[in-house]
């Protein structure tokens, strides 16, 4: 009986001395390393800051002077020029989703993104100025030139290249091409003055435009699924050119043709969730 249990202490013994030598070795063992490498899909959302610009030039067609065809004075041209060139700023709420893929390489990630969002980015201008020589008295209407910016979607396709502070910390760059939808309305009425020839002329065009992005980010691993980030980007969405639109003056079509177009630029802070494959 002795020997029984002198034996199952000497085996609970050897046991506690066996555990006791595993803890600080589980304890030296490094916890798993997240890899940034894989796929991955998420949603975004944020805001835009967009920044427009107009340009309305008038010219005379080189019949204007020696034919019948009604057209504005050189003086009545360069205010006409001067007034009808605007700027309008915007800003809206946006949201979108983006797909990517990382690799990395040791301390550093590289990969590619492309990313779609959705806002409403619409700046208007408008410019109450009398022609040069021509006071518009009580009750009567100055000349008034008009314009209206919008866009409402953008598509980006850009690199990436970071690094890893820590393992579950991405800090990076990012570049590409970008492509929205780009519309402008513009709009000159003449007004009722002494000399007035009530010139009108309108305009609408729209295009899909291309141009460049480029900006950065963190983004934190928070499992070893779910990303989330927060990321900065400047785009230059390029401009949109309308047709040669004439001046209606006295009910007639004039020699004097306006050429407007827009270019848009925005900047975007937005953040998102990703799920890593």
């Amino acid at each position: 009986m002795k020997k029984l249990i002198l034996a199952s202490g000497w085996l609970l013994a050897a046991a506690g001395l066996a555990q006791a030598a595993d803890m600080p070795l589980k304890a030296l063992l490094p916890p798993p390393v997240f890899n940034w490498t894989g796929f991955y899909v998420g949603a975004d959302i944020g805001a835009a800051w967009g920044s427009s610009t107009t340009s309305s030039p008038l010219a005379n067609d080189p019949g204007c002077f020696v034919t019948i065809i009604p057209c504005y004075g050189a003086g009545t041209a360069a205010d006409i020029n001067s007034h009808s060139a605007q700027s309008q700023s915007s800003s809206s709420v946006l949201g979108g989703f983006e797909a990517g893929y990382n690799l990395q390489l040791g301390y550093f990630v590289v990969g590619g993104e492309t990313d779609i969002g959705f806002y409403r980015l619409r700046g208007s201008s408008l410019a109450s100025v009398p022609f040069t020589g021509f006071p518009v008295p009580a009750g009567g209407t100055a000349p008034t030139y008009s314009n209206d910016v919008s866009s409402t979607w953008s598509f980006t396709a850009r690199g990436r290249l970071g690094f890893t502070p820590m393992a579950d910390l991405l800090v990076y760059g990012t570049g590409g091409v970008a492509v929205a939808n780009l519309s402008h309305q513009a709009q000159f009425i003449e007004g009722v003055f002494p000399g007035t020839s009530l010139g009108t002329e309108g305009s609408i065009s729209s295009a899909t435009v291309t141009g460049a992005v480029y900006g950065g980010g963190v983004e934190w691993a928070l499992t070893n699924n779910w990303l989330v980030k927060a990321e900065y980007l400047h785009v230059e969405f390029g401009s949109v050119t309308g047709a040669a639109s004439p001046v209606i003056i006295t009910g007639a079509v004039s020699g004097s043709v306006f050429t407007h177009s827009a270019s848009l630029n925005a900047d975007i802070l937005r953040f998102g969730v990703d799920y890593k494959f």
